[in-house]
Parts: C-alpha cells; structure tokens; sequence
C-alpha cells in the first residue's frame, strides 16, 4: 500500500500528456514506424543531445558567467550561515509549526528514498516509453529519451562532484565546513555535496515540465522533487547546499538537453557542414 502514492503521482504526470501530444488511435497503424526506426532515431537523437551538452559551457554567455558568481556566493553563504542552523532547527529539532508543510512534502521523499531512486527513475522512464509506443507519441517517447538522459548525465557529474568536493554529511561531522577536497572516497560518508537523490529529482521534474508545461505537471513535479530534497535534510544525509546545488545540477543539465531537441531560432547563425570531399559553411537568419 506504501507504494501507491507514487504511482498515482506518475499516472498523473502522465495522464497530462492526452491532450498534449499528438496521440493516434489504434487502428491507425498506417504510415507508422517500426520499433527498430523508432530506437534508431532515438539513439541518434541522443547522440546529439550529448554533443550539445558537453559543448555548452562554449556558449556560455557574460550573463551566465554572472549566474554562476551568484550560485557560487550562494552556495558559500550558505555553507557558512545556514547549514548548521538549517539542520540544527529542521533536522534535530523540526518540532515547529512553521516547519510542518516541509515535513509533510519531505514524507513523500521518504517515499521516494525507499523505494530506491534508481529504481523509481527507471520505472518513469521505462513507463513512459512504453506509452509513447503504445500510443504512438512522439512526444512520450522524446520525454523518455530526454528523462534517460537528464539522469544519466547528471548521475555522472554528481559523482564527479562528490568525489571532488569530499564534504562529510551531517550525521558524520557536526561541522559544514567539514570538507576533504581531491580525496575522491569511496565512502558514503565523504560523499555529502552534492545530493544526488535531489539532483536526480530534479532533472527528471524539469524535462516533464517542459516538455509538458501546464501548471499541475509542474506543480506535482517540482513537489515531489522538492520533497526528496527536503527528506535527505531531514535523514541528516545532506547540508541545505548540498539539496541546493543538486537541483540547480539537475535542472541545469535537463534544460540543456531538453533545448537541444527544441532550438530556439537566435537570429543570425553560422553552421559549418561536413561531408566526403566538401566543407561549406552557411549562415542561417
């Protein structure tokens, strides 16, 4: 019974996309791709995702270099004025009345953390792909795509992050000024900064509210991601910048990828073209 909470919260992310995307009925198979076309393109697809990803920080922008001094004076700030109040009044305390609608999203975060977080995303995943199949919607299948992506990568640059940071977690060292840089442990213990359930989280709510932006999707996605944030404080496996950092990771990377499947016209661009015996450049208004 623990367990049907999220699945109704995932039907109902889900159910927004009837009427969104542009499902067929099934008897309209004519003119449908096969399931090997379908992989194929999608495989592709992901490859250029990719490639757009890790080309990113190319075309940062002066206002993004701007984002990034004020996340990094955020995240300074609050390792040394909020941390330990944070945990101290949320974490060990957390008897106040004020505290109480945190507490009631952070339930549904513990929700999230027993059922075990890879798990949950790889039933999303797997959940809406197979309804984009069945339902031959491009637009489910791209969200699955996206959704696979967006964990994946920033799986891999939490990890990155963790072992170069080497924060130790609240429950380890009462201390968030607790860090061993370049140790790259092993040890859960060393691995606090930052919070791979929230960043987790969060990239997969970010590619369902974009790709599907109503209000309720977004209000549901964010809540629960929001949710595993706040539980991770409350088990004291996290600082509050650790929760912080995680979502900014997580979304980041998703808007990245979400955007390289949709581009934006920027007005004036140049392109280079490549092919056997010819290299042409064209500009595109």
């Amino acid at each position: 019974m623990k367990r049907l909470p999220v699945f109704l919260l995932v039907a109902m992310l889900l159910s927004g996309s009837l009427g969104l995307g542009s499902l067929r009925a099934g008897d309209e198979n004519e003119g449908r791709p096969s399931l090997p076309a379908i992989f194929q393109e999608q495989i592709r697809a992901a490859g250029r995702d990719f490639v757009y990803l890790i080309g990113s920080p190319l075309r940062f922008r002066p206002l993004t270099f701007l984002q990034l001094s004020g996340l990094v004076f955020l995240e300074a700030g609050m390792v040394y004025h909020v941390d330990g109040k944070a945990d101290e009044e949320f974490a060990l305390e957390g008897s106040h009345t004020l505290l109480y609608p945190a507490e009631q999203l952070a339930d549904i975060g513990g929700l999230y953390d027993r059922l075990r977080p890879e798990k949950v995303t790889i039933g999303v995943i797997a959940l809406t792909g197979t309804a984009g199949l069945m339902l031959n919607d491009a637009r489910l299948i791209e969200t699955a795509r996206l959704a696979f992506e967006s964990s994946l990568a920033t799986g891999l640059i939490t990890i990155g992050l963790k072992g170069l940071f080497g924060r130790s977690r609240p429950y380890v060292a009462n201390d968030p000024l607790d860090f061993h840089f370049f140790k790259f442990s092993k040890k859960g213990a060393f691995r606090s900064f930052p919070s791979g359930h929230t960043s987790g989280a969060f990239a997969l709510a970010t590619v369902f509210s974009l790709q599907y932006p109503r209000w309720w999707v977004r209000t549901a996605a964010y809540g629960i991601a929001t949710g595993v944030a706040l539980q991770r404080m409350e088990d004291r496996m996290h600082w509050a910048s650790d929760v912080v950092f995680g979502a900014v990771v997580g979304s980041w990377v998703a808007h990245q990828l979400v955007e390289a499947s949709h581009p934006r016209p920027s007005g004036k661009r140049v392109r280079a073209y490549l092919q056997p015996g010819l290299v042409s450049v064209a500009i595109h208004f």
